[in-house]
């Protein structure tokens, strides 16, 4: 396959300072004494329109023994083109080997790839690996995402952390703990070097773990980009998923503050879907599906303003997406073009 150059870059709060700083000096001169300061709602101050990445797992009718994530992705790209954004892998804790052979083809052809990890042992909590205990295998992994995952690798680490937390003593999973495991993670990547690594800082998003946010903020200077994970269920109104997209975002912004400095990232909806649910049963119609990816398409200029780089839809579970020409595989094959028009 030929290699792929991406088409668009991320902002970067480096760049969104020397702006506002432009910007403080310009104003004077151009009419008017006020400081300048960054809008209500910028987010990282992102303009473009977010380009959008993939995560598929199988789908009814795919050989789950003998098709691996490669080919399942590549069947998605075979449907709607490549994606601009990241494709999307998981590794469980008792995967925490380096990269596998099919991440490192398709990251060494110049696909952007977002890898989420447990970085722990199978059975173990967070303050195992915040204790150090896990410093050398993670050195490994890290020093295999240096060599083999690209300029544009994204690494999300203990994802939805809201869900796993236990706020007592010796739990093993306390606030304290998942800060100092993502602090190895990030030691790591000073010390073996992996600089094309990004750490990606990602909240289930549902609204009552919020009061969690603060105390799970693992740092300013550790965390690159910020991602939270949208769904609707199939009796829900389509037009919710866009509205939390939306919403979860501009609370982050606005609850932004010196010590926790959420708007200064880029944002990330690192999974979305419209049919949340683990059961057959909990699957919508085609039709909730296509209206509810509409809605996604029709605030996309909000999203970019607020800040947000890249959508990822999770094809997968009761999510998965019927492929043209069925309506909801049509409404994402429009969003996918509305991202790249932008």
């Amino acid at each position: 396959m030929q290699t792929r150059k991406r088409t668009r870059t991320r902002t970067k709060s480096a760049a969104v300072a020397a702006l506002v700083a432009l910007v403080a000096v310009l104003l004077p001169v151009i009419g008017g004494g006020a400081t300048a300061s960054a809008a209500p709602g910028t987010g990282s101050g992102a303009s473009s329109t977010p380009v959008l990445g993939h995560w598929r797992n199988h789908h009814p009718g795919d050989n789950v023994e003998d098709d691996g994530w490669l080919s399942r992705m590549e069947a998605a790209e075979a449907a709607y083109g490549d994606f601009e954004g990241h494709w999307r892998n998981y590794h469980a804790p008792e995967d925490a080997l380096p990269m596998t052979d099919q991440e490192i083809a398709v990251a060494e052809r110049g696909q952007p790839l977002h890898i989420s990890w447990k970085p722990r042992p199978a059975g173990e909590d967070w303050a195992y690996t915040a204790s150090g205990a896990y410093d050398d295998t993670i050195d490994q992994v890290m020093t295999d995402l240096k060599n083999h995952c690209g300029p544009d690798c994204w690494l999300s680490i203990e994802i939805e952390p809201e869900a796993t937390v236990v706020e007592s003593p010796d739990s093993g999973f306390t606030t304290a703990d998942f800060r100092g495991l993502w602090q190895r993670v990030a030691d790591s990547r000073e010390r073996v070097g992996a600089d094309n690594v990004e750490l990606v800082w990602v909240l289930g998003g549902f609204e009552d773990w919020r009061p969690l946010y603060a105390s799970l903020w693992p740092g300013n200077d550790v965390v690159d980009v910020i991602g939270h994970d949208p769904y609707v269920r199939r009796d829900e109104a389509p037009e919710r998923l866009a509205e939390k997209m939306l919403s979860r975002t501009q609370w982050l912004v606005d609850n932004s503050t010196a010590q926790q400095d959420y708007a200064s990232k880029p944002f990330l909806i690192a999974e979305f879907g419209c049919d949340l649910g683990g059961t057959p049963d909990a699957r919508g119609t085609d039709e909730h599906r296509a209206a509810c990816i509409e809605g996604v398409q029709g605030v996309l200029d909000e999203l970019a303003a607020l800040g947000v780089v890249e959508l990822e839809f999770f094809d997968a579970r009761t999510n998965w997406i019927n492929d043209p020409p069925a309506v909801d595989g049509q409404a994402y094959q429009a969003l996918k073009a509305a991202t790249e028009a932008g």
